[in-house]
């Protein structure tokens, strides 16, 4: 392993912001308290999104989580929906990254609301020299 004395260390939190479905409508983080729900990520870390989720005050029936950048399949989504509609579960929430793959859900059963989680990215230390450093390239 290499150390670069150079390297600039950026911290930085996400913060959920709000939700929208495929329509563009959009949704306070409240409108998932106490809901039942699926929740579907192909991130690298879904113990993440699924602690996010369960912070917002949502209650998490099913969990799919897939490798990260996940291409999902026709199989794959007819499988979430059958699991959803076994457990009369009406909504499912997602990424922003995975909504687009999987927009196809709303589609395929327009019972299930598909809710896209909007995360804002705040630089917390190092902010000034990041972004002098992104200006210079």
């Amino acid at each position: 392993n290499y150390i670069n004395p150079q390297a600039l260390i950026v911290e930085s939190v996400h913060n959920p912001i709000n939700l929208s479905d495929q329509k563009g409508n959009r949704h306070s983080l409240d409108y998932l308290k106490g809901r039942n729900l699926c929740i579907v990520s192909s991130i690298a870390n879904p113990d993440s999104f699924k602690k996010t989720i369960l912070n917002l005050g949502a209650d998490i029936s099913l969990n799919f989580s897939f490798p990260d950048h996940y291409a999902y399949r026709e199989d794959d989504l007819k499988k979430i929906i059958a699991s959803c509609n076994k457990a009369s579960l009406r909504t499912i929430v997602t990424t922003q990254k995975d909504a687009v793959r999987l927009s196809i859900l709303e589609s395929k059963d327009r019972d299930i609301e598909l809710l896209i989680l909007k995360i804002e990215i705040k630089i917390t230390q190092n902010e000034e020299q990041f972004l002098r450093r992104l200006s210079a390239l």
